[in-house]
């Protein structure tokens, strides 16, 4: 059996840094929603503080069966009011630091499941 690296995927996260990301080359230095298919947006939110009940609401999780949500630099839960959309439509809600949510996100896109990060990306100190 032959052992060599997996190539990345073109949705993959490339690294993470202190207020920073790199998907498919290109750096990132505000907050992004990411899917699993490649889509990437622009995501309002400088820190968790700033979540309002509509936030993850607004999320187009169609086809989506878990959202990642990356909470900054360190490992953070929000409220059980920001989750009920979520739940309604069926849809899982795991919050971690952004920097884990971003390893699990490449693993779960590797495996081929529906996965949406929802990343929050601190401004550097």
């Amino acid at each position: 059996m032959k052992f060599h690296a997996d190539q990345p995927l073109n949705n993959s996260v490339e690294a993470i840094g202190d207020g920073w990301v790199q998907i498919a080359g290109q750096r990132h230095s505000s907050s992004l929603v990411l899917t699993h298919t490649g889509t990437c947006e622009a995501w309002h939110l400088s820190s968790l503080e700033q979540l309002q009940d509509t936030d993850l609401a607004a999320l187009n999780t169609k086809g989506i069966e878990l959202v990642l949500l990356g909470t900054g630099r360190r490992h953070r839960v929000v409220h059980p009011k920001h989750t009920h959309p979520l739940i309604a439509r069926g849809v899982g809600l795991e919050c971690m630091s952004s920097a884990a949510a971003c390893r699990t996100y490449n693993v779960l896109i590797s495996e081929g499941r529906q996965v949406l990060l929802a990343l929050i990306l601190e401004a550097a100190d």
